[in-house]
């Protein structure tokens, strides 16, 4: 093994570089504890700078004996897109103890060959945005901070553990986080062995993301690949952090169980029904324990997400370390409240509507309030949708893909349904009149987005109606929206609310001159009494998209 990383990513040594770089080289040549420059070139055109800095170590030494020297070579890999990309800095020598430090980003490897080593996190959001404003002079202040840290074993402050960092993973995996700890924390004394559906397919690339469904247990289904659960509730915290990982499962075994997972492995294969289907690729989480929380979470176990890729099978498993192993990152599940809370509106996320009309201004509120959580809805329209709705409905398309017309409530509830796979909207493709009104009142709320004077005096007149109404609807060619909401229990109602709009168009000028322009009007459809603006459905309305969009968003902000 090569003793340094010029060495080990084959660096060749030249004499310039590129004029992008010069205020960086500047900024190490000014600076104090920093001496000598060396540049050297490497593969997919990146551009290496070596120099030394000084660090003042403690009196005692490095905290529990890190070997972390007062003078070391530091290692800077810059890109063509600097200083838009900030320069990624590590330690120029193959055994600088990363494994027993905190924020380092992990290594990258493209088969055997090292990409990009372990470097230094020196910023905990986004690196790039931040250099930016800080510029070189600082970056190179927190390199030595770092190391200072580093020597101290001060690199972790008093909000918690800092769990493995990692630089961008090709790959992912999608699960509730919570409900891991909770299977995992559940069981006191014996190691935790479970398996859980991936509802993906992992492809050969396994370029696609995954998920985890916590719910089911693996119920040997081919189709799906499995998901190992595994943690040690016995095994001592630790501090460590992974080490040089080169894409093999032996590189985690400081902080896994190999004997748990050859354990897991054998158990998966022997409970199943067919000796032909044994595993051969399966995704692993596996849980370490960390000396206190980690940042951000109540709890001590730091979950690491990996895809491992066992060799061909034959007759006994067999975990050596040599399996194929890439980590992946994680995204936490998010559901229908965790939208709500997202949108400060928790308040609706368990509220049932009845949405009346899915055209151009029911769709946009229908698919907003959806994404705010409120995914209990009913939609009722009888259309279909048609080419010239794409000029302003929430939905892109107009047919299912054959060319068949398919009715608007049909793909709005496809829609939300695959927003948090709650499966909670239904579509009801028929006339408002045809509906019973026992089951418009077993919802919490009727918004009304038809703009149809038909619908308004059902709602106004019907007693029958108990539960809340809304409508919402355009009028003044996009200059006036109006929604009206019901008190509680019907009072005041529409009817009341048709005379509140009376009597603000004696201090609105924009109400007033539409009242009066619907006065000189009154043998235009669009323009009788109370019909509030023309329907959004309409052939004859000329409105864009981006305002039906605003008139929308204002509507549900209240």
């Amino acid at each position: 093994m090569k003793s340094t990383l010029v060495e080990e990513l084959k660096l060749k040594q030249i004499d310039e570089y590129p004029e992008q770089f010069q205020d960086f080289v500047r900024a190490i040549e000014a600076t104090p504890y920093l001496q000598g420059v060396c540049f050297f070139s490497g593969l997919f055109g990146y551009h290496y700078i070596l120099t030394t800095i000084t660090i003042n170590l403690p009196s005692h030494g490095s905290y529990e004996g890190l070997d972390i020297r007062s003078k070391e070579d530091l290692l800077f890999r810059l890109d063509s897109h600097y200083p838009y990309h900030a320069p990624n800095v590590t330690i120029n020598r193959t055994n600088f103890p990363f494994a027993s430090l905190p924020h380092v980003n992990m290594p990258l490897y493209a088969a055997d060959y090292l990409l990009v080593p372990q470097t230094l996190c020196l910023h905990r959001s986004d690196i790039n945005e931040w250099f930016i404003d800080a510029g070189p002079k600082q970056f190179l202040e927190r390199i030595k901070e770092w190391l200072k840290d580093a020597a101290k074993g001060e690199l972790i402050k008093d909000d918690g553990f800092e769990p493995m960092m990692r630089l961008e993973c090709k790959h992912s995996i999608i699960y509730d986080l919570n409900s891991i700890h909770q299977l995992m924390e559940g069981h006191p004394k014996n190691p935790v062995i479970a398996y859980r559906n991936v509802s993906n397919v992992v492809n050969n690339e396994w370029d696609c993301i995954v998920k985890v469904n916590v719910n089911e247990d693996y119920k040997n289904r081919n189709e799906y690949v499995p998901c190992l659960v595994l943690f040690d509730q016995m095994a001592s915290p630790t501090s460590k952090y992974l080490g040089h990982h080169n894409n093999r499962l032996g590189d985690f075994f400081e902080l896994f169980s190999s004997t748990l997972i050859q354990r897991a492995v054998r158990t998966f294969n022997n409970n199943r029904c067919n000796s032909n289907e044994l595993l051969c690729k399966f995704l692993l989480i596996y849980g370490v324990r960390r000396p206190q929380p980690l940042i951000g979470s109540s709890s001590d176990i730091e979950l690491v997400n990996c895809l491992v890729e066992l060799p061909e099978y034959t007759g006994k498993a067999s975990i050596t370390g040599d399996e194929s192993c890439f980590l992946l990152s994680h995204c936490n599940l998010f559901g229908r409240t965790d939208a709500a809370q997202l949108s400060n509106a928790s308040a609706l996320v368990d509220k049932k509507m009845a949405v009346l009309g899915c055209g151009a201004l029911g769709s946009k509120i229908s698919l907003s309030l959806a994404r705010m959580g409120a995914t209990k809805q009913t939609l009722i329209d009888k259309d279909k949708m048609l080419p010239h709705n794409l000029t302003r409905h929430a939905l892109p398309f107009y047919s299912d893909g054959s060319g068949k017309k398919i009715y608007k409530t049909d793909m709005l509830s496809m829609t939300i349904n695959e927003l948090y796979e709650a499966n909670q909207s239904c579509s009801c493709p028929k006339n408002i009149l045809d509906i019973p009104c026992d089951e418009l009142n077993s919802h919490d709320y009727l918004i009304d987005c038809t703009a149809s004077k038909a619908v308004l005096d059902y709602l106004t007149i019907t007693k029958r109606i108990t539960t809340r109404i809304v409508r919402s609807e355009i009028a003044q060619e996009g200059q006036l929206g109006l929604t009206f909401f019901e008190g509680i229990g019907r009072s005041p109602d529409l009817y009341d609310l048709r005379y509140v709009l009376y009597y603000q168009a004696l201090h609105d000028d924009t109400i007033y001159q539409w009242l009066q322009h619907n006065k000189n009007n009154t043998g235009d459809f669009a323009h009788q009494e109370i019909q509030l603006g023309l329907g959004c459905s309409s052939d004859t309305m000329v409105l864009d998209d981006a305002v039906v969009s605003v008139h929308a968003g204002v509507a549900k902000a209240y």
